[in-house]
């Protein structure tokens, strides 16, 4: 169950970082 869930937010996470990084 916690590698499900990491699956689902680890994208979201990069996501977010790549989105601070270009800003």
């Amino acid at each position: 169950m916690k590698s499900r869930y990491l699956l689902f937010f680890l994208p979201l996470i990069v996501a977010k970082y790549t989105s601070a990084a270009t800003v």
